[in-house]
């Protein structure tokens, strides 16, 4: 997390939204160490994907192609993206947001980024505390400037 913060010291941040899990937490509370000006809000809509009853489960024993009921699938965490990012664009109109999450709330909100359907299955790698930076024109159209940079980590 510090080498993190130390990679987006130099970043235009007007505001942070960050997950209310404790990793994310203490990430952006290193980030607004150098962005100690900037609001946070706290969203649990940022969490990772809910496990429900596979909370505990190896990746490997999980049966993805048949999942409980109470598991949150891959299409209401894309849904759950989805509104997150309408809420952003609706609020904040030209100022620069960093939101810390976590790998499959990541990947449905790039998903969403780039219009891709809510079934869409292509693997986005998302490493622990990797950069991705989105411009988002008026239109809502995003340029992808970055995906999944871990340079700060070498």
């Amino acid at each position: 997390a510090r080498k993190l913060a130390f990679r987006l010291k130099n970043e235009q941040i007007d505001v942070v939204y960050s997950s209310t899990l404790k990793r994310a937490r203490q990430t952006a509370s290193e980030i607004l160490g150098y962005y100690a000006d900037k609001p946070i809000f706290y969203s649990k809509d940022l969490q990772e994907q809910a496990p429900g009853s596979n909370v505990g489960k190896k990746y490997g024993d999980v049966d993805w192609d048949n999942l409980p009921p109470d598991v949150e699938t891959r299409e209401m965490l894309y849904d759950r993206a989805k509104l997150f990012l309408e809420q952003l664009l609706s609020k904040y109109k030209d100022e620069t947001v960093l939101v810390v999450a976590h790998n499959a709330f990541n990947k449905a909100l790039i998903r969403v980024l780039l219009d891709l359907p809510r079934a869409d299955k292509t693997n986005f790698k998302q490493g622990n505390t990797c950069v991705n930076i989105f411009d988002i024109d008026l239109s809502r159209a995003a340029k992808v400037h970055v995906l999944n940079c871990m340079k700060h980590l070498d």
